[in-house]
Protein backbone atom coordinates (compact mmCIF):
# COMPACT_ATOMS: atom_id res chain seq x y z
CA UNK A 1 0.00 0.00 0.00
CA UNK A 2 2.75 2.46 0.92
CA UNK A 3 4.42 1.57 -2.27
CA UNK A 4 1.45 2.23 -4.32
CA UNK A 5 1.01 5.75 -2.76
CA UNK A 6 4.99 6.24 -3.44
CA UNK A 7 4.13 5.44 -7.07
CA UNK A 8 1.14 7.99 -6.70
CA UNK A 9 3.03 10.65 -5.42
CA UNK A 10 5.71 10.49 -8.55
CA UNK A 11 3.73 9.92 -11.22
CA UNK A 12 1.64 13.45 -9.81
CA UNK A 13 5.12 14.88 -9.17
CA UNK A 14 6.00 14.34 -12.80
CA UNK A 15 2.30 15.47 -14.15
CA UNK A 16 2.92 18.95 -11.92
CA UNK A 17 6.55 18.95 -13.31
CA UNK A 18 4.94 19.20 -17.11
CA UNK A 19 1.89 20.65 -16.85
CA UNK A 20 2.54 23.36 -13.66
CA UNK A 21 1.94 23.17 -10.10
CA UNK A 22 -1.87 22.34 -9.35
CA UNK A 23 -2.18 20.15 -11.95
CA UNK A 24 -4.02 17.82 -9.48
CA UNK A 25 -5.20 18.67 -6.53
CA UNK A 26 -7.13 16.83 -3.23
CA UNK A 27 -10.43 18.63 -2.69
CA UNK A 28 -10.61 18.32 0.34
CA UNK A 29 -6.82 20.57 0.53
CA UNK A 30 -7.48 23.05 -2.29
CA UNK A 31 -9.00 26.55 -1.74
CA UNK A 32 -9.64 26.40 -5.32
CA UNK A 33 -12.62 24.88 -4.91
CA UNK A 34 -14.22 27.42 -2.86
CA UNK A 35 -15.91 29.62 -4.93
CA UNK A 36 -16.69 32.94 -3.80
CA UNK A 37 -20.19 34.88 -4.26
CA UNK A 38 -21.16 38.88 -4.37
CA UNK A 39 -24.47 39.95 -4.18
CA UNK A 40 -26.94 39.85 -6.92
CA UNK A 41 -28.28 43.69 -5.50
CA UNK A 42 -31.59 41.76 -4.09
CA UNK A 43 -31.88 39.88 -0.82
CA UNK A 44 -34.44 37.35 -2.12
CA UNK A 45 -32.75 36.90 -5.18
CA UNK A 46 -29.62 36.00 -3.42
CA UNK A 47 -31.40 33.16 -1.05
CA UNK A 48 -32.82 31.93 -4.18
CA UNK A 49 -29.10 31.48 -5.75
CA UNK A 50 -28.00 30.01 -2.08
CA UNK A 51 -25.42 32.73 -1.35
CA UNK A 52 -25.12 35.19 -4.44
CA UNK A 53 -23.36 35.57 -8.09
CA UNK A 54 -20.65 33.19 -8.01
CA UNK A 55 -17.49 34.81 -8.85
CA UNK A 56 -15.51 33.43 -12.15
CA UNK A 57 -18.29 31.69 -13.77
CA UNK A 58 -20.73 32.47 -16.67
CA UNK A 59 -24.22 33.15 -16.07
CA UNK A 60 -26.95 34.13 -18.47
CA UNK A 61 -30.15 36.04 -17.79
CA UNK A 62 -33.32 35.25 -20.18
CA UNK A 63 -36.19 36.59 -21.05
CA UNK A 64 -38.88 38.34 -22.73
CA UNK A 65 -38.96 41.77 -23.38
CA UNK A 66 -39.47 44.51 -20.63
CA UNK A 67 -38.84 41.96 -17.93
CA UNK A 68 -36.02 43.28 -16.26
CA UNK A 69 -33.21 41.80 -17.81
CA UNK A 70 -31.01 44.56 -17.64
CA UNK A 71 -31.67 46.03 -14.48
CA UNK A 72 -30.85 42.65 -13.28
CA UNK A 73 -27.53 42.86 -15.28
CA UNK A 74 -26.92 46.66 -13.85
CA UNK A 75 -27.44 45.80 -10.33
CA UNK A 76 -24.85 43.16 -10.30
CA UNK A 77 -22.81 45.55 -11.90
CA UNK A 78 -23.35 48.28 -9.14
CA UNK A 79 -22.40 45.50 -6.64
CA UNK A 80 -19.34 44.71 -8.24
CA UNK A 81 -18.12 48.12 -8.16
CA UNK A 82 -19.30 48.42 -4.83
CA UNK A 83 -16.61 45.47 -4.28
CA UNK A 84 -13.92 47.50 -6.02
CA UNK A 85 -13.66 45.11 -9.17
CA UNK A 86 -13.87 47.06 -12.61
CA UNK A 87 -16.31 46.23 -14.73
CA UNK A 88 -17.28 46.45 -18.44
CA UNK A 89 -20.25 46.41 -20.71
CA UNK A 90 -20.32 44.98 -23.92
CA UNK A 91 -23.31 46.50 -25.92
CA UNK A 92 -24.10 44.60 -28.64
CA UNK A 93 -27.02 46.46 -29.82
CA UNK A 94 -25.91 50.09 -29.70
CA UNK A 95 -28.45 51.45 -27.58
CA UNK A 96 -26.31 53.00 -25.05
CA UNK A 97 -26.52 56.97 -25.96
CA UNK A 98 -22.89 58.36 -25.98
CA UNK A 99 -24.51 62.07 -25.88
CA UNK A 100 -27.89 63.81 -26.18
CA UNK A 101 -28.66 65.27 -29.77
CA UNK A 102 -30.57 68.31 -30.98
CA UNK A 103 -32.33 67.84 -34.68
CA UNK A 104 -31.60 71.12 -37.00
CA UNK A 105 -34.67 71.09 -38.58
CA UNK A 106 -33.64 72.78 -41.46
CA UNK A 107 -30.61 70.59 -42.52
CA UNK A 108 -32.98 67.62 -41.54
CA UNK A 109 -30.18 65.99 -39.86
CA UNK A 110 -29.02 65.33 -35.81
CA UNK A 111 -25.74 67.41 -34.31
CA UNK A 112 -24.25 66.09 -31.24
CA UNK A 113 -25.05 68.46 -28.12
CA UNK A 114 -21.11 68.12 -27.46
CA UNK A 115 -20.13 69.39 -30.93
CA UNK A 116 -22.44 72.93 -30.74
CA UNK A 117 -20.37 74.76 -29.03
CA UNK A 118 -20.18 78.36 -31.14
CA UNK A 119 -22.71 76.58 -33.50
CA UNK A 120 -25.83 77.40 -34.95
CA UNK A 121 -29.26 75.54 -35.68
CA UNK A 122 -32.79 75.58 -36.82
CA UNK A 123 -35.42 74.20 -33.92
CA UNK A 124 -39.17 73.80 -34.31
CA UNK A 125 -40.64 75.93 -31.79
CA UNK A 126 -44.40 76.19 -30.53
CA UNK A 127 -45.64 79.87 -30.04
CA UNK A 128 -48.89 80.49 -27.70
CA UNK A 129 -51.59 79.44 -30.23
CA UNK A 130 -49.91 76.28 -30.97
CA UNK A 131 -48.17 76.83 -34.43
CA UNK A 132 -45.19 75.53 -35.07
CA UNK A 133 -42.15 77.09 -37.10
CA UNK A 134 -38.52 77.24 -37.49
CA UNK A 135 -36.61 79.57 -35.39
CA UNK A 136 -32.52 79.79 -35.44
CA UNK A 137 -31.06 78.84 -31.93
CA UNK A 138 -27.34 77.81 -30.39
CA UNK A 139 -25.62 76.27 -27.38
CA UNK A 140 -23.97 77.71 -24.91
CA UNK A 141 -21.98 75.87 -21.94
CA UNK A 142 -22.86 77.54 -18.54
CA UNK A 143 -22.83 74.53 -15.67
CA UNK A 144 -25.42 76.71 -13.87
CA UNK A 145 -28.75 76.52 -15.09
CA UNK A 146 -31.31 74.01 -14.01
CA UNK A 147 -33.08 71.21 -16.68
CA UNK A 148 -35.90 68.79 -15.98
CA UNK A 149 -35.86 65.62 -17.76
CA UNK A 150 -38.93 64.44 -18.90
CA UNK A 151 -39.59 60.55 -19.31
CA UNK A 152 -42.88 59.37 -20.88
CA UNK A 153 -44.65 56.57 -21.37
CA UNK A 154 -43.59 55.89 -24.43
CA UNK A 155 -39.37 56.12 -23.40
CA UNK A 156 -38.83 59.63 -24.76
CA UNK A 157 -36.58 62.08 -22.80
CA UNK A 158 -36.09 65.40 -22.85
CA UNK A 159 -34.47 67.95 -21.65
CA UNK A 160 -35.70 71.48 -20.99
CA UNK A 161 -35.18 74.58 -18.63
CA UNK A 162 -37.91 75.17 -16.07
CA UNK A 163 -38.73 78.49 -17.78
CA UNK A 164 -39.38 76.28 -21.21
CA UNK A 165 -42.89 76.39 -22.40
CA UNK A 166 -44.61 73.01 -23.38
CA UNK A 167 -48.24 72.12 -25.41
CA UNK A 168 -49.99 69.84 -23.18
CA UNK A 169 -53.06 67.62 -24.88
CA UNK A 170 -55.92 70.19 -23.56
CA UNK A 171 -53.69 73.04 -26.00
CA UNK A 172 -52.53 74.98 -22.74
CA UNK A 173 -49.21 75.89 -22.79
CA UNK A 174 -47.40 75.40 -19.44
CA UNK A 175 -43.86 76.01 -17.85
CA UNK A 176 -41.73 72.81 -17.41
CA UNK A 177 -41.47 73.51 -13.67
CA UNK A 178 -45.05 73.74 -13.20
CA UNK A 179 -45.66 70.12 -15.06
CA UNK A 180 -46.24 66.78 -12.65
CA UNK A 181 -46.46 63.58 -13.70
CA UNK A 182 -49.29 62.34 -14.96
CA UNK A 183 -49.52 65.58 -17.00
CA UNK A 184 -49.88 64.73 -21.27
CA UNK A 185 -47.59 66.80 -23.92
CA UNK A 186 -47.02 66.53 -27.63
CA UNK A 187 -43.44 65.07 -28.54
CA UNK A 188 -41.77 63.56 -32.23
CA UNK A 189 -42.50 59.98 -32.12
CA UNK A 190 -38.81 59.09 -31.85
CA UNK A 191 -35.56 61.07 -32.46
CA UNK A 192 -35.58 59.59 -36.41
CA UNK A 193 -38.77 61.13 -37.18
CA UNK A 194 -38.58 64.11 -39.55
CA UNK A 195 -40.84 67.16 -38.04
CA UNK A 196 -42.76 69.76 -40.44
CA UNK A 197 -44.43 73.08 -39.60
CA UNK A 198 -48.23 72.22 -38.57
CA UNK A 199 -51.08 73.68 -36.61
CA UNK A 200 -52.26 72.40 -33.68
CA UNK A 201 -55.43 73.46 -32.56
CA UNK A 202 -58.00 71.98 -29.54
CA UNK A 203 -60.13 70.11 -31.99
CA UNK A 204 -57.43 68.40 -33.44
CA UNK A 205 -55.50 67.59 -30.13
CA UNK A 206 -58.98 66.42 -28.41
CA UNK A 207 -59.65 64.28 -31.37
CA UNK A 208 -56.31 62.26 -33.20
CA UNK A 209 -54.13 60.71 -30.78
CA UNK A 210 -51.25 61.02 -33.57
CA UNK A 211 -50.92 64.28 -35.37
CA UNK A 212 -48.56 63.88 -38.20
CA UNK A 213 -45.11 63.35 -36.01
CA UNK A 214 -46.16 64.28 -33.24
CA UNK A 215 -47.49 61.96 -30.43
CA UNK A 216 -49.61 62.86 -26.85
CA UNK A 217 -47.54 61.31 -24.30
CA UNK A 218 -48.19 60.77 -20.25
CA UNK A 219 -45.42 62.13 -18.17
CA UNK A 220 -43.95 59.42 -16.19
CA UNK A 221 -41.23 60.90 -14.36
CA UNK A 222 -39.63 64.26 -13.90
CA UNK A 223 -36.20 64.89 -12.84
CA UNK A 224 -34.62 68.08 -11.86
CA UNK A 225 -30.37 68.22 -12.39
CA UNK A 226 -27.74 70.75 -12.94
CA UNK A 227 -26.36 70.75 -17.15
CA UNK A 228 -23.87 71.99 -18.49
CA UNK A 229 -25.53 73.41 -21.70
CA UNK A 230 -28.29 75.73 -22.36
CA UNK A 231 -30.01 75.69 -25.55
CA UNK A 232 -31.47 79.51 -26.36
CA UNK A 233 -33.10 81.53 -29.18
CA UNK A 234 -31.30 84.25 -31.09
CA UNK A 235 -33.49 85.19 -33.75
CA UNK A 236 -34.53 88.11 -31.47
CA UNK A 237 -32.15 90.74 -29.17
CA UNK A 238 -34.36 90.35 -26.17
CA UNK A 239 -32.78 88.32 -23.36
CA UNK A 240 -35.58 86.17 -22.36
CA UNK A 241 -37.37 85.39 -25.12
CA UNK A 242 -35.73 82.27 -25.97
CA UNK A 243 -38.07 81.12 -22.67
CA UNK A 244 -41.11 81.09 -24.62
CA UNK A 245 -40.46 78.01 -26.74
CA UNK A 246 -39.95 74.44 -26.16
CA UNK A 247 -37.20 73.06 -28.16
CA UNK A 248 -38.70 69.66 -29.00
CA UNK A 249 -36.44 68.06 -30.43
CA UNK A 250 -33.35 68.51 -27.89
CA UNK A 251 -33.71 64.50 -27.11
CA UNK A 252 -31.50 61.45 -25.98
CA UNK A 253 -31.51 58.63 -28.39
CA UNK A 254 -34.69 57.04 -29.13
CA UNK A 255 -34.83 53.64 -26.64
CA UNK A 256 -31.54 54.14 -25.15
CA UNK A 257 -30.53 53.39 -21.63
CA UNK A 258 -31.06 55.51 -19.24
CA UNK A 259 -28.16 56.76 -18.21
CA UNK A 260 -29.37 58.46 -14.77
CA UNK A 261 -31.51 55.29 -14.21
CA UNK A 262 -27.81 53.41 -14.13
CA UNK A 263 -26.83 56.08 -11.36
CA UNK A 264 -30.01 55.58 -9.25
CA UNK A 265 -29.15 51.84 -9.35
CA UNK A 266 -25.92 52.52 -8.21
CA UNK A 267 -23.54 51.91 -11.07
CA UNK A 268 -20.72 54.43 -11.14
CA UNK A 269 -20.66 55.36 -14.75
CA UNK A 270 -17.84 57.08 -15.18
CA UNK A 271 -15.50 54.34 -13.86
CA UNK A 272 -17.93 51.48 -16.12
CA UNK A 273 -16.06 50.50 -19.71
CA UNK A 274 -18.30 50.72 -22.40
CA UNK A 275 -17.83 49.19 -26.03
CA UNK A 276 -19.74 48.35 -28.61
CA UNK A 277 -18.37 46.18 -31.06
CA UNK A 278 -19.98 45.78 -34.83
CA UNK A 279 -19.91 41.92 -34.88
CA UNK A 280 -19.97 38.55 -32.65
CA UNK A 281 -15.92 37.76 -33.59
CA UNK A 282 -14.79 41.89 -32.82
CA UNK A 283 -17.15 41.20 -29.45
CA UNK A 284 -15.14 38.31 -28.16
CA UNK A 285 -11.52 39.34 -29.24
CA UNK A 286 -12.04 42.17 -26.91
CA UNK A 287 -13.91 40.10 -24.25
CA UNK A 288 -10.57 37.87 -24.21
CA UNK A 289 -8.58 41.05 -23.89
CA UNK A 290 -10.30 42.28 -21.49
CA UNK A 291 -10.30 39.16 -19.27
CA UNK A 292 -6.77 38.39 -20.02
CA UNK A 293 -5.02 41.50 -19.49
CA UNK A 294 -7.22 44.10 -18.12
CA UNK A 295 -7.76 43.02 -14.56
CA UNK A 296 -11.73 43.11 -15.27
CA UNK A 297 -13.64 41.35 -12.86
CA UNK A 298 -17.18 41.72 -14.19
CA UNK A 299 -18.24 41.83 -18.32
CA UNK A 300 -21.59 42.34 -19.12
CA UNK A 301 -23.13 41.15 -22.64
CA UNK A 302 -25.79 42.88 -24.45
CA UNK A 303 -27.15 40.41 -25.69
CA UNK A 304 -26.60 37.20 -27.39
CA UNK A 305 -29.16 37.68 -29.81
CA UNK A 306 -27.69 41.03 -30.89
CA UNK A 307 -24.17 39.02 -31.53
CA UNK A 308 -24.19 38.95 -35.17
CA UNK A 309 -21.28 36.98 -36.94
CA UNK A 310 -19.14 39.25 -39.94
CA UNK A 311 -20.27 36.93 -42.45
CA UNK A 312 -23.86 37.67 -41.88
CA UNK A 313 -23.10 41.36 -41.63
CA UNK A 314 -21.16 41.35 -45.07
CA UNK A 315 -23.55 38.97 -46.87
CA UNK A 316 -27.01 40.07 -48.96
CA UNK A 317 -30.18 40.01 -47.25
CA UNK A 318 -31.94 36.91 -47.46
CA UNK A 319 -28.42 34.83 -47.94
CA UNK A 320 -29.06 31.63 -45.22
CA UNK A 321 -26.12 31.03 -42.81
CA UNK A 322 -27.21 27.48 -41.23
CA UNK A 323 -25.79 27.67 -37.90
CA UNK A 324 -22.98 29.99 -38.01
CA UNK A 325 -23.97 32.19 -34.56
CA UNK A 326 -23.94 28.83 -32.76
CA UNK A 327 -20.68 27.36 -34.15
CA UNK A 328 -18.75 30.54 -33.09
CA UNK A 329 -20.83 30.45 -29.83
CA UNK A 330 -19.61 27.18 -29.04
CA UNK A 331 -15.84 27.91 -30.24
CA UNK A 332 -15.81 31.27 -28.50
CA UNK A 333 -17.01 29.82 -25.04
CA UNK A 334 -14.86 26.91 -25.48
CA UNK A 335 -11.90 29.62 -25.39
CA UNK A 336 -13.35 31.70 -22.72
CA UNK A 337 -14.49 29.02 -20.21
CA UNK A 338 -11.05 28.32 -18.61
CA UNK A 339 -9.90 31.90 -18.81
CA UNK A 340 -12.62 33.03 -16.76
CA UNK A 341 -12.02 30.21 -14.47
CA UNK A 342 -8.51 31.20 -13.76
CA UNK A 343 -8.88 35.23 -14.13
CA UNK A 344 -11.69 35.07 -11.41
CA UNK A 345 -14.01 36.94 -14.16
CA UNK A 346 -17.70 36.65 -14.03
CA UNK A 347 -19.35 36.89 -17.13
CA UNK A 348 -23.38 38.05 -17.09
CA UNK A 349 -24.92 37.16 -20.94
CA UNK A 350 -28.10 39.04 -21.38
CA UNK A 351 -30.42 36.98 -23.69
CA UNK A 352 -33.95 36.78 -25.56
CA UNK A 353 -36.71 34.64 -25.69
CA UNK A 354 -38.44 32.85 -29.00
CA UNK A 355 -41.16 31.37 -29.94
CA UNK A 356 -41.00 27.47 -30.87
CA UNK A 357 -43.23 27.34 -33.97
CA UNK A 358 -42.25 23.54 -34.67
CA UNK A 359 -43.13 22.06 -31.14
CA UNK A 360 -46.44 20.09 -32.67
CA UNK A 361 -47.89 20.86 -29.06
CA UNK A 362 -44.88 18.21 -28.11
CA UNK A 363 -41.72 20.08 -26.22
CA UNK A 364 -40.65 23.17 -25.16
CA UNK A 365 -42.37 26.47 -26.55
CA UNK A 366 -39.21 28.78 -26.18
CA UNK A 367 -35.80 28.96 -26.51
CA UNK A 368 -33.07 31.33 -26.58
CA UNK A 369 -30.51 32.40 -29.69
CA UNK A 370 -26.92 32.31 -29.82
CA UNK A 371 -27.06 27.85 -30.30
CA UNK A 372 -27.35 25.24 -26.98
CA UNK A 373 -23.27 25.98 -25.97
CA UNK A 374 -24.42 28.65 -23.68
CA UNK A 375 -26.87 26.27 -21.84
CA UNK A 376 -24.08 24.31 -20.88
CA UNK A 377 -21.31 26.58 -20.11
CA UNK A 378 -23.48 28.69 -17.45
CA UNK A 379 -22.78 27.64 -14.00
CA UNK A 380 -26.54 30.22 -13.05
CA UNK A 381 -29.20 30.84 -15.43
CA UNK A 382 -32.19 33.10 -14.84
CA UNK A 383 -35.40 33.31 -16.16
CA UNK A 384 -37.37 37.03 -15.63
CA UNK A 385 -40.84 37.37 -16.13
CA UNK A 386 -42.95 40.66 -15.71
CA UNK A 387 -45.70 39.39 -13.36
CA UNK A 388 -47.85 42.42 -13.40
CA UNK A 389 -47.82 46.54 -13.21
CA UNK A 390 -47.54 48.16 -9.51
CA UNK A 391 -50.18 51.39 -9.40
CA UNK A 392 -49.44 54.41 -7.62
CA UNK A 393 -51.89 56.98 -6.74
CA UNK A 394 -51.87 60.45 -7.80
CA UNK A 395 -53.85 63.38 -8.23
CA UNK A 396 -54.62 62.73 -11.69
CA UNK A 397 -55.66 58.55 -10.65
CA UNK A 398 -53.65 55.80 -10.49
CA UNK A 399 -50.52 55.63 -12.59
CA UNK A 400 -47.84 52.76 -12.93
CA UNK A 401 -44.80 52.68 -11.00
CA UNK A 402 -43.47 49.72 -11.70
CA UNK A 403 -43.43 45.91 -12.29
CA UNK A 404 -43.53 42.56 -10.38
CA UNK A 405 -41.11 40.79 -11.33
CA UNK A 406 -40.32 37.13 -11.00
CA UNK A 407 -37.29 35.43 -11.36
CA UNK A 408 -36.65 31.44 -11.68
CA UNK A 409 -33.45 29.85 -11.38
CA UNK A 410 -33.55 27.08 -14.31
CA UNK A 411 -29.76 26.19 -13.59
CA UNK A 412 -27.70 26.50 -10.83
CA UNK A 413 -24.68 24.52 -9.76
CA UNK A 414 -23.95 26.16 -7.19
CA UNK A 415 -27.03 25.49 -5.19
CA UNK A 416 -30.67 23.49 -5.34
CA UNK A 417 -32.23 25.28 -8.47
CA UNK A 418 -35.31 25.92 -9.82
CA UNK A 419 -36.12 27.96 -6.76
CA UNK A 420 -37.96 31.56 -7.14
CA UNK A 421 -37.61 35.30 -6.51
CA UNK A 422 -40.43 37.52 -6.90
CA UNK A 423 -39.57 41.19 -6.03
CA UNK A 424 -40.47 44.59 -7.57
CA UNK A 425 -38.66 46.66 -9.90
CA UNK A 426 -39.70 50.73 -9.87
CA UNK A 427 -39.08 53.06 -12.84
CA UNK A 428 -36.22 55.16 -12.34
CA UNK A 429 -35.35 53.47 -9.07
CA UNK A 430 -34.46 49.74 -10.24
CA UNK A 431 -34.87 46.77 -7.33
CA UNK A 432 -37.08 48.04 -4.50
CA UNK A 433 -34.69 46.69 -1.38
CA UNK A 434 -38.20 48.35 0.91
CA UNK A 435 -40.15 45.96 -0.44
CA UNK A 436 -37.66 43.02 -0.24
CA UNK A 437 -37.08 43.98 3.53
CA UNK A 438 -41.02 43.98 3.97
CA UNK A 439 -41.92 40.85 1.86
CA UNK A 440 -38.93 38.95 3.86
CA UNK A 441 -39.99 40.39 7.31
CA UNK A 442 -43.53 39.29 7.40
CA UNK A 443 -42.01 35.47 6.01
CA UNK A 444 -39.80 35.18 8.88
CA UNK A 445 -42.37 36.77 11.40
CA UNK A 446 -39.71 39.82 12.01
CA UNK A 447 -43.02 41.98 11.74
CA UNK A 448 -46.71 41.20 11.85
CA UNK A 449 -49.33 41.73 9.40
CA UNK A 450 -53.30 41.89 10.02
CA UNK A 451 -55.63 42.90 7.04
CA UNK A 452 -54.19 45.36 4.57
CA UNK A 453 -52.00 46.83 7.92
CA UNK A 454 -48.38 46.67 8.54
CA UNK A 455 -47.02 46.53 12.16
CA UNK A 456 -43.62 48.24 11.72
CA UNK A 457 -41.98 48.94 15.10
CA UNK A 458 -45.25 50.31 16.73
CA UNK A 459 -46.56 51.95 13.89
CA UNK A 460 -49.57 50.83 11.84
CA UNK A 461 -49.11 51.61 7.98
CA UNK A 462 -51.68 51.08 5.58
CA UNK A 463 -51.03 49.28 2.13
CA UNK A 464 -47.98 47.42 0.98
CA UNK A 465 -46.97 50.96 -1.29
CA UNK A 466 -47.80 53.15 1.66
CA UNK A 467 -45.25 50.96 4.04
CA UNK A 468 -42.63 50.90 1.61
CA UNK A 469 -42.78 54.65 1.24
CA UNK A 470 -42.62 54.48 5.02
CA UNK A 471 -39.34 52.76 5.12
CA UNK A 472 -37.99 54.56 2.49
CA UNK A 473 -38.38 58.15 4.56
CA UNK A 474 -37.22 56.16 7.60
CA UNK A 475 -33.68 55.23 6.68
CA UNK A 476 -32.91 54.23 9.84
CA UNK A 477 -35.93 51.65 10.30
CA UNK A 478 -35.00 50.12 6.69
CA UNK A 479 -31.34 49.65 7.73
CA UNK A 480 -32.81 48.08 11.25
CA UNK A 481 -35.12 45.93 9.70
CA UNK A 482 -32.62 44.76 6.80
CA UNK A 483 -29.81 43.50 9.41
CA UNK A 484 -32.76 41.50 11.20
CA UNK A 485 -33.65 39.29 7.95
CA UNK A 486 -30.26 39.05 7.11
CA UNK A 487 -29.72 37.62 10.06
CA UNK A 488 -32.78 35.92 10.19
CA UNK A 489 -31.57 31.87 10.38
Amino acid sequence: MIEKNIELDKVIAGLEKRFGEGVIIKMGKSSKINIKTISSGSLILDKALGGGIPIGRMIEILGNNSSGKTTMALTILAQFQKAKYKTAFVDLEHCIAKGSYIYDAKKQNYIKIEKLENKEFSTLCFDKKGNTYLRRATCEFTGNEFVYEIRTQYGNNIKLTGEHKVLTDNGKIKKVKTLKIGNSLFTPISIKSKPYSLKLSKKDQSRQKHIHNYIKCKITNIQKSKTKIKVYDISTQEQDYYKQFILCNNLIVHNSINVEYAKNIGVNVKEMLLTQPDNLEAAFEIIEALIVGGGIKLIVIDSVAALVPKAELEGDYGQVHMGLQARLMGQALRKLTGLVSKTGTTLVFINQTRAVLDSFGYGPKKTTPGGNALKFYTTVRMETTNMGKLEGSTSDGKLRIGNKTRVKIIKNKMAAPFKEAHFDIMYNKGISTSGEVLDLAIQYRIISKKGAFYDLYGVAIQGRENAKIYLEENKEILKKLQQEVKNYK
